[in-house]
């Protein structure tokens, strides 16, 4: 997935929601803004969109791609007012179960049939983290991790999931609270980004190794030169080098010091649409298998 598919749906998403209106133009996304939110993203209130960096500065295109001005004045803002709805998935067709129940063939084979029955609702969370990578460079993306209410399971969620459309709903009765589902999902965040993490750590101890090493070789070679020019150098001016020198290692391993830090931008709670199909051999038996609605319209 590139980085401009990572980040559209949630520019888009913030836009909306901070009553901004936008349309499309080929590679560009026009943006008409409310003179506030104007004013906090330091823009013009009618400004267009690039998502590709080579469509950046076309008819003076703000770019809203990581570490961008832009981008980074939108996460703070919605960091800092965050974000929390409720909404019911609708399915997009009427015999969405049926459509789901064939696409599980794969799972139950030609010889066994599926039949579909107790049409019901889950209730999931949803948690979109701002995952930052940090050393001598910085790396940044959204990740979103879904639950079960319970906070018993726990998985990673594509962003074109993310804003899927709901309509107005209410918690459900005997919702308990979003604490063992928040901490399950910081557990399923750690198990998502670790081998990411393992790679930006070991690149940043590369990048450490080649920093101290270019140290290492600069003041032996300044401290040769002075040997060389003066047999009997001044102590003074030798340790002076030497503090120096470790002074320069000692940036450097705080510079080239991997980081990772994880932000909670934002919480949904969502009514899926689920069903319950019962599976039955042609030898007799049966066995039930839950699904749940088709991706195109709900978190899988």
């Amino acid at each position: 997935m590139t980085d401009a598919e990572a980040i559209r749906p949630f520019v888009l998403g913030f836009l909306r929601d901070a009553g901004a209106e936008f349309h499309e133009e080929g590679d560009l996304v026009w943006v008409s803004a409310p003179g506030g939110l104007a004013t906090d993203l330091g823009v013009e209130t009618r400004f267009p969109l690039a998502f590709d960096p080579t469509n950046a500065g076309r008819f003076g295109a703000e770019p809203a791609v990581p570490g961008s001005y832009l981008l980074e004045r939108m996460l703070a803002i919605a960091m800092a007012r965050g974000r929390w709805d409720v909404g019911r998935v609708a399915p997009l067709a009427a015999e969405w179960a049926r459509d789901a129940a064939m696409a599980s063939r794969g799972r139950t084979g030609d010889d066994q049939v599926v039949e579909i029955t107790e049409p019901t609702e889950r209730f999931f969370l949803l948690f979109v983290f701002r995952v930052t990578f940090l050393s001598d460079e910085k790396r940044e993306r959204l990740c979103g991790i879904a639950t079960t209410a319970d906070g018993k399971d726990a998985w990673s969620v594509e962003p074109s999931l993310w804003d899927v459309e709901v309509s107005p709903a209410t918690l459900p009765k005997g919702f308990s609270g979003h604490e063992a589902a928040y901490e399950r999902a910081v557990q399923a965040l750690r198990e998502v980004t670790r081998t990411e993490g393992e790679v930006f750590r070991r690149a940043s101890l590369a990048l450490l190794d080649e920093e101290v090493g270019r140290v290492l070789r600069y003041f032996d070679r300044t401290l040769a030169e002075i040997r060389e020019a003066t047999p009997n150098p001044s102590p003074g001016l030798v340790h002076a080098i030497e503090v120096e020198r470790d002074r320069r290692l000692a940036e450097a391993v705080e510079r080239f010091d991997a980081q990772a830090t994880a932000t909670l931008c934002s919480v949904r709670a969502l009514l899926v649409p689920c069903a319950t199909l019962r599976v039955v051999p042609v030898e007799g038996g049966e066995v039930s298998v839950q699904i749940q609605v088709s991706v195109t319209y709900s978190i899988q």
